[in-house]
C-alpha cells in the first residue's frame, strides 16, 4: 500500500506528542491509524540530510515486500512522496525483547517465555539465511538485537529493522563492505575488524542476544560495574561452557526452580558456539533452532510437571 506524506499526517494526528513509540539515528516511530488499522510508522529524516538513508529505506522496502514469516515484521504500506520516506509496519503493542528486558514497564519473562521469544526470532534468522526457503538470495540481518526483536500478543517474536541487511549472491558465503554498520556489543569480532560480513556474522548477533535474554544483562554496561564484567560476552563465554557456573549466569529474576537446568545448559552450549572467535566455528541458523527446539521440548515437560506438582 503506497500512502501519500498527507496520509501519514492524517494518520499519525501530525505526529502527535503521545503517538511517539521511539526514537534512533534514522527517524522516528508513531503509532497511527490507516484505514481503520492501528500500525507503526517510521518515518524516516529527510534523506537529503544523508544518502545512507535513501540506500536503507530501499533495502527493506525490497526485503519485506518480497519475503514473508510469521517471524517476520509485516510490513503493511510505504510512502515514498518528494524528500518524505516512511515504512507502515503491523503494530505490536508489546514492544522489543529490550523493552521486556530492560524497559522501566518491563514484565517479568519467565525461562519459558523468553526461550519462546528466542526460538521465533532463530525462525526469522534462518528464513532469511536461506532466502526464503530458496525463492530468493540469502540475506544477512547485519543489526539483530534485542531491540530488532519486537513481541507480538502471544510471545510471537517479530524481526524487525532490516535497513542494514545484506543480500548476498547464492554461491557465496562471504561479503565484503565498505562499511561497518550494526551496534556495539553485538558485533561480529571479524566484521569490525575486516568489514568481511557472512551469515556467521548473523551468529554472533544472535549468540548475544540469547546471552542478553539468559542474563537480563545489557551486552555493554559501564555503570556500576567491575571493569571485567563490563562486557557481557567476554565476562560470560567460559561460564557458558561450565554446567556448574551456567546456573550462576542466569537473571536474578527467575526464581528458584521454576525453571528447567537441562533446558538452560543446552541454550548455553549452543550461546558459546555462536559467540566463537572464529567464524567457521559457529552453528548455522537451522543448527541453533534444532538446539532451542530440544531446548524448549524439555522446558514444556518441565512446566508441565510443575502445574501438576511433578518434581523434577
Amino acid at each position: 500500500m503506497k500512502l501519500t506524506y498527507s496520509e501519514i499526517l492524517e494518520a499519525t494526528e501530525s505526529f502527535r506528542a503521545d503517538y511517539l513509540l521511539g526514537s534512533g539515528g534514522s527517524g522516528h516511530v508513531y503509532k497511527g491509524f490507516i484505514r481503520g488499522q492501528v500500525c507503526a510508522f517510521k518515518v524516516l529524516k529527510p534523506s537529503s540530510e544523508d544518502k545512507s538513508r535513501e540506500k536503507e529505506f530501499h533495502a527493506e522496502l525490497s526485503i519485506l515486500g518480497r519475503m514473508s514469516h510469521p517471524n517476520l515484521i509485516r510490513l503493511v504500506g510505504y510512502c515514498q512522496d518528494r524528500s518524505h520516506r516512511a515504512l507502515v509496519y503491523e503494530y505490536l503493542r508489546n514492544g522489543s525483547l529490550d523493552d521486556q528486558l530492560h524497559g522501566l514497564n518491563r514484565v517479568h519473562l519467565s525461562w519459558h517465555q523468553r526461550l519462546t521469544i528466542l526460538l521465533g526470532a532463530t525462525r526469522a534468522i534462518d528464513y532469511l539465511h536461506m532466502g526464503g526457503g530458496g525463492k530468493f538470495s540469502p540475506v544477512i540481518h547485519r543489526d539483530l538485537k534485542t531491540s530488532n526483536i519486537l513481541i507480538d500478543d502471544q510471545l510471537r517474536a517479530k524481526v524487525s529493522d532490516l535497513g542494514f541487511a545484506k543480500l548476498i549472491p547464492r554461491d557465496k558465503s562471504l561479503a565484503t563492505t565498505t562499511g561497518v554498520l550494526g551496534t556495539i556489543g553485538y558485533l561480529a569480532p571479524e566484521y569490525f575488524h575486516t568489514g568481511q560480513l557472512s551469515r556467521k556474522s548473523d551468529m554472533y548477533c544472535l549468540g548475544v542476544v540469547i546471552l542478553e535474554a539468559m542474563t537480563g544483562r545489557r551486552p555493554v554496561e559501564v555503570i556500576q560495574m567491575p571493569r571485567s564484567q563490563m562486557h557481557l560476552v567476554y565476562w560470560a563465554r567460559l561460564q557458558l561452557r561450565d554446567r556448574k557456573k551456567v546456573v550462576a549466569l542466569l537473571d536474578a529474576m527467575f526464581a528458584d526452580g521454576a525453571y528447567c537446568e537441562k533446558s538452560v545448559c543446552k541454550v548455553a552450549a549452543v550461546t558459546a558456539k555462536c559467540l566463537a572467535e572464529e567464524p567457521d566455528l559457529r552453528p548455522t541458523a537451522a543448527e541453533v533452532l534444532a538446539e532451542l527446539e530440544a531446548a524448549h521440548q524439555l522446558s514444556s515437560q518441565f512446566q508441565s510437571k510443575l502445574v501438576w506438582g511433578g518434581k523434577k
